[in-house]
């Protein structure tokens, strides 16, 4: 059985959700806060040298990480194509720039957007930034398990699916 190594409100939810929409069998190993844990860090290090979430150990034991990757290995994995389109489909293209782009230009923001608190101890850090902070918690559920098809619906459906904000 595969394990994802991740933490609520981190970037461990689009592998989760990925995981139950694919009806893979997994065990969810929550990892502390590894911005204010050494022993979190370390912990995870052990697994991942990276000591960084999503972490995913395949059934065999190798490690993946990054979401896109884990992305690709779990539809070819699968053979489904209603997340990734299939290699030989003509949004193929689309969905590969717009995968990599998100990754690698829109995700990392959220690592200092999302809660300025990880980064300053200044408590009023979240309020000069221009935006009121509300922790964004994601959690899996039966929502994020309907069968949608990638073409046809956008982002922020697919996100608001699985994502539930909390203060």
């Amino acid at each position: 059985m595969m394990t994802l190594h991740g933490r609520p409100g981190w970037g461990s939810a689009l592998i989760e959700a990925q995981l139950l929409r694919y009806g893979l069998p997994f065990r969810f190993e929550e990892v502390g806060d590894l911005f204010a844990s050494a022993e979190a860090r370390a912990a995870l290090a052990a697994v991942n040298p990276l000591a960084q979430v999503p972490t995913l150990v395949l059934d065999d034991g190798r490690v993946m990480s990054e979401s896109a990757a884990i992305t690709l290995y779990l539809a070819d994995l699968t053979g489904r194509d209603d997340l990734v389109p299939g290699p030989q489909s003509p949004e193929r293209a689309a969905f590969l720039r717009w995968l990599v782009f998100l990754v690698a230009n829109l995700y990392p923001t959220f690592t200092y957007a999302d809660d300025p608190q990880r980064f300053v101890a200044d408590a009023a850090a979240p309020r000069r930034s221009g935006r009121a902070w509300t922790p964004m918690r994601c959690r899996c559920g039966a929502s994020s398990r309907a069968r949608r098809p990638h073409h046809g619906s956008s982002a922020s459906d697919s996100a608001r699916s699985i994502c539930t904000s909390r203060s």
